[in-house]
């Protein structure tokens, strides 16, 4: 016979009876929520996987032409690198120069990125926070008939609503070249761009930039802060175009200040120049690359100047200088 258990000399209580609980209303909405949006972000994957951007191609191509009015084409591919920041990125990018002009292209870019702002693309909007030019080779001439390649004609836009504008907050220029067939030199001058950056104000009203430039007479670093970009691609605008730029060469530091009305002529100006120089040599190579012929200087040192330029009266003139 089994042997009886001991009992406690305290009964112990019997455990509660906990209530059953019914699923609750808002758990199972909130579970429900959970597996929709893990299923949507899977669907966003296999869109974003198999969407194919260079479709877009022809479309971009298309609205470049119809604001520059030249042969736009991007030769090489469209592609994402990353969709958390959306940036994109186009090889081989290609801009034509005008008819009349010995070079067939202005400009030609191996490789463009640009990172777009989200909230500007979910309200239909283009607004770039960063575009970058790699090793852009830029080509500056003038037609016999004195109309220069960078002067644009954008085509006739058809009546209805203006398209929103195209915003580019910050510029970036990394191991660039211009070359400028100036009509008034002997050859060609070729400028380096090791960096550039140009980024806009706020408001849109300015832009400071940061340049480090390898001319043919040596390294020139620029600082400082111009008009807008909108004002300057209007070549029939005629309130000013605000300038103040630094310049630093070896032995030579001078700033640029003041206002052009027409700056792509450049006409209707009015700038005062200042600066010191160790050596005048090479503000004197710099007056040579836009065709100045200097008078011959003997060896100075330690050079203050000042000057105002203006073409007020309708004619270039040195109101003051020193």
């Amino acid at each position: 016979m089994p042997a009886s258990q001991p009992k406690s000399f305290f009964p112990l209580p019997e455990a509660p009876r906990l209530p059953r609980r019914r699923p609750n209303l808002l758990a199972r909405v909130i579970s429900t929520l959970g597996i929709l949006g893990v299923l949507a972000l899977l669907g966003l994957g296999v869109a974003l996987w198999n969407f194919d951007l260079n479709s877009y191609k022809p479309r971009v191509e298309a609205a470049v032409r119809a604001e520059t009015g030249r042969d736009f084409a991007i030769n090489g591919q469209l592609s994402v690198l990353s969709w958390f920041t959306p940036t994109i990125a186009a090889t081989d990018v290609v801009l034509g120069n005008p008819p009349g002009l010995a070079q067939r292209e202005m400009l030609k870019i191996p490789r463009v990125e640009a990172d777009l702002g989200l909230r500007a693309l979910l309200a239909g909007r283009l607004d770039i926070a960063r575009l970058v030019f790699f090793a852009p080779d830029l080509r500056l001439e003038t037609a016999p008939d004195g109309h220069s390649n960078w002067r644009f004609s954008p085509a006739p836009r058809p009546d209805g609503p203006a398209a929103a504008p195209l915003i580019v907050r910050t510029l970036h220029i990394k191991d660039g070249r211009v070359v400028w067939y100036n009509p008034h030199a002997a050859a060609p001058t070729t400028i380096n761009i090791r960096r550039l950056s140009a980024t806009r104000s706020g408001d849109g009203a300015a832009i400071e930039w940061g340049a480090d430039l390898q001319l043919p007479s040596g390294s020139m670093q620029i600082t400082g802060q111009t008009g807008s970009l909108v004002r300057l691609l209007q070549p029939d605008a005629s309130t000013p175009w605000n300038v103040y730029l630094r310049a630093t060469m070896p032995g030579a530091v001078f700033t640029l200040s003041g206002a052009l009305r027409q700056p792509w002529r450049p006409a209707g100006y009015d700038l005062t120049l200042d600066g010191t120089l160790d050596d005048p040599s090479p503000l004197l190579s710099l007056a040579k690359l836009v065709g100045a012929r200097p008078p011959a200087l003997p060896p100075l040192r330690r050079i203050a100047v000042e000057a105002r330029l203006t073409d007020a009266g309708g004619a270039p003139a040195l109101v003051a200088g020193s």
